[in-house]
């Protein structure tokens, strides 16, 4: 079982200067999957992960500032929608060297106020390197993520399509995890590579991503 309790703060910018500031916890994901393949054959391993869970309304979402387009949509940091997600997750390690692969996909509910997100699609490859002494595990990663999203329903109960929104981003990526026992954190930045969004009205800088990790036996 994995859950996740994301704080978000995104920032709009128009002509490189900041125009508005968006920060609150976010929704709070809930996953359970199955191990299908759990292999340690010498100096080779294998994972493989799937299973689903829910996106839970948890998160701050100001219907207000949306309607008069004051923050957009995306910049919230949650949606007052439950959600539906699938992942698959694979990670091959010869040794100390590995590539972790995984795909998620979110169907999306309309929320509250009618709209609804677009469903959504993240596919990713990262490859890792593995330094263990006692207790303490540290892995740098490098690799690559490609998100797609579909586009938004302004009003769905009317069937009200935003034509403009939806759109894909490819990001490089690079970081580092780092464990002590059943503790851990991790610090990922996502530098975009290639990205239509919006219709090519919206365009993401960069990504950065801080998380604590604490497992649970």
């Amino acid at each position: 079982m994995l859950a996740f309790v994301p704080y978000m703060i995104n920032t709009q910018r128009q002509d490189g200067k900041a125009v508005n500031t968006i920060k609150g916890v976010g929704d709070m994901s809930v996953l359970v999957n199955y191990r299908f393949i759990n292999t340690d054959n010498c100096a080779w391993h294998h994972k493989l992960n799937g299973g689903a869970g829910l996106k839970l309304p948890t998160g701050k979402y100001d219907p207000l500032s949306v309607a008069t387009e004051e923050g957009l949509p995306n910049m919230q940091p949650g949606t007052h929608s439950y959600d539906v997600i699938a992942n698959v997750n694979y990670t091959i390690r010869h040794r100390t060297v590995g590539i972790n692969l995984d795909c998620s996909y979110t169907a999306t509910t309309a929320n509250s106020e009618s709209y609804k997100f677009g469903n959504r699609t993240s596919v990713g490859s990262i490859g890792f390197y593995q330094y263990q002494k006692g207790k303490m595990m540290i892995l740098p990663q490098a690799g690559i993520r490609y998100d797609h999203t579909a586009k938004d329903y302004t009003n769905y109960s009317n069937c009200t399509l935003d034509d403009d929104g939806g759109g894909w981003q490819l990001f490089a990526a690079q970081g580092v995890q780092a464990y002590y026992g059943k503790l851990g954190t991790q610090v990922m930045f996502y530098e975009p590579v290639s990205q239509h969004y919006a219709s090519g009205m919206v365009n993401t800088r960069f990504r950065l991503e801080l998380g604590l990790v604490a497992l649970i036996k």
